[in-house]
């Protein structure tokens, strides 16, 4: 198994998938102070990665560093990919406004 498939190996054990697929997946592994889930990217010192935005690139497509993958449903925990989209900073920014979460 390649480095891809390991990792997403190891992040579908961590996801719990309700009977409703459409319906938020769980991420059941460690999650950082706001509430989204930490994977190690590869080898130990290989650093973390966000478990929704690894989630998006090995299940949905590609997409350059510097773009944001945004929620849906605006749940940090979530990482089912039918409520993942790319967006730009500003996308991200504006999102959080139209949900009442911007300062």
């Amino acid at each position: 198994m390649g480095k891809q498939g390991s990792l997403l190996f190891r992040l579908l054990s961590k996801i719990e998938i309700p009977e409703n697929q459409s319906a938020c997946w769980i991420w059941r592994g460690t999650k950082n102070n706001m509430g989204y889930g930490m994977i190690q990217r590869g080898p130990k010192g290989a650093g973390k990665v966000l478990a929704h935005r690894a989630i998006y690139q090995l299940l949905v497509e590609k997409f350059p560093p510097t773009k944001c993958i945004l929620h849906s449903c605006d749940n940090p925990g979530c990482v089912n990919p039918m409520h993942l989209f790319i967006g730009t900073h500003r996308d991200n920014m504006l999102d959080k406004e139209r949900k009442g979460r911007a300062n």
